[in-house]
């Protein structure tokens, strides 16, 4: 499947949701937005502000474990998260900030 293709229909299901038959619903969450400042890099990972749809801004820590993929699938570096770059970013939860297992930039 195409990667954009792919990303798209993420997306769709994240904002409808999924049953599982038995009455439980499962909800995918995406974190859809825009970097809001070029990200501070180390050699272990860094971090960035990723500006989301509504409005909030919530600060993404990532670790040399994150992948950060390119709009055309290829890996990418710290060094591609800069700012006004659209990016969607998969990862846990973490006292406001988000833990990223993966970074993917979207074309403009």
């Amino acid at each position: 499947m195409r990667p954009l293709l792919r990303w798209g229909l993420f997306v769709l299901l994240g904002a409808a949701g999924l049953g599982c038959g038995d009455g439980t619903v499962i909800l995918f969450r995406t974190n859809l937005g825009t970097i809001d400042r070029d990200a501070t890099c180390s050699p272990t990972g860094g971090e960035f502000p990723l500006r989301q749809l509504q409005g909030l801004v919530v600060i993404v820590i990532f670790d040399s474990d994150s992948a950060i993929v390119l709009p055309n699938g290829k890996p990418g570096t710290c060094d591609d998260l800069v700012a006004g770059a659209r990016a969607n970013v998969s990862g846990i939860d973490e006292d406001g900030s988000i833990r990223a297992s993966e970074v993917h930039l979207l074309g403009n």
